[in-house]
């Protein structure tokens, strides 16, 4: 996954990690330049958010129980996976100010 941030590539499977793209165009006076955008969508907190409704929901309610007991585990893989998107893209953040 970082590597293909470093070499500036994402795939259809990859859309939602973070990416980051470089261009260079020549600027006034044949100085070129390098514009960098970086794109990430932090989706922990909502996760959480849901988790914790989810939780109590399934806490107060003895026939939600069996269903939420379902759905809680998905999400605690959901948040994890956010948390190693997030650490690719401070890694793509730290591989840009070192270049």
């Amino acid at each position: 996954m970082t590597d293909d941030m470093n070499n500036n590539t994402a795939t259809t499977a990859d859309s939602s990690l973070p990416q980051a793209n470089a261009s260079a165009i020549g600027g006034t006076g044949g100085a070129g330049g390098q514009a960098i955008t970086l794109s990430y969508s932090n989706n922990y907190s909502s996760l959480l958010l849901m988790y914790t409704y989810l939780l109590n929901l399934a806490n107060s309610n003895d026939g939600l129980r069996a269903e939420m007991n379902l759905l809680l585990p998905i999400l605690q893989e959901a948040m994890e996976d956010e948390k190693k998107y997030r650490e690719a893209f401070l890694t793509a953040v730290q591989s840009l100010g070192k270049q």
